[in-house]
């Protein structure tokens, strides 16, 4: 499914399929060149010059319809898929479900790396993540998880057994 977001209605930005990467100036769209041929998931918008984009094998990339867009050092290897990514506390993360490795990770200085929560079992096979007044959540289909820049807490998932 292609996403669309934007930092205002005259700088709209679609991805999906084969590195498809559009952009709306509020009268015309165009398709911008990328350098990955990998399906495209999610637009995380940072400011109007540092739009993320990331999906399968691994891609991550910055830039905007400007300057173009660039795979981000350390990223776009492998079969992992992200999924949803967002900021929090001025790191990426990013959700990473199926592929190998999937799970969810953090984004800085040129780096992939794990998120360990501390969390019996951690979170498995998030399919979201997401920001909102200073805390940062993750789900997956059977688990939610929250941080709140000191600890993480499993909440249970109505209609689910505990996750322990």
């Amino acid at each position: 499914m292609p996403r669309i977001n934007g930092p205002h209605e005259r700088a709209v930005y679609a991805v999906g399929q084969r590195g498809s990467i559009y952009f709306w100036n509020g009268e015309t769209v165009r398709k911008l060149d990328c350098p990955v041929r990998s399906t495209l998931i999610d637009i995380h918008v940072e400011s109007d010059d540092a739009i993320w984009i990331c999906g399968g094998d691994g891609t991550l990339l910055k830039g905007n319809h400007r300057t173009g867009f660039r795979l981000c050092p350390g990223t776009g290897l492998g079969t992992t898929l992200f999924q949803r990514m967002t900021m929090y506390d001025g790191t990426l993360y990013l959700a990473a479900s199926g592929g190998d490795p999937f799970g969810l990770f953090t984004y800085r200085d040129g780096r992939i790396a794990p998120v360990r929560t501390g969390l019996q079992p951690e979170i498995a096979d998030p399919h979201f993540v997401d920001s909102a007044h200073g805390v940062l959540w993750a789900m997956s289909i059977k688990d939610i998880v929250r941080f709140d820049g000191h600890a993480w807490e499993r909440i249970d998932f109505p209609g689910h057994p505990p996750i322990r």
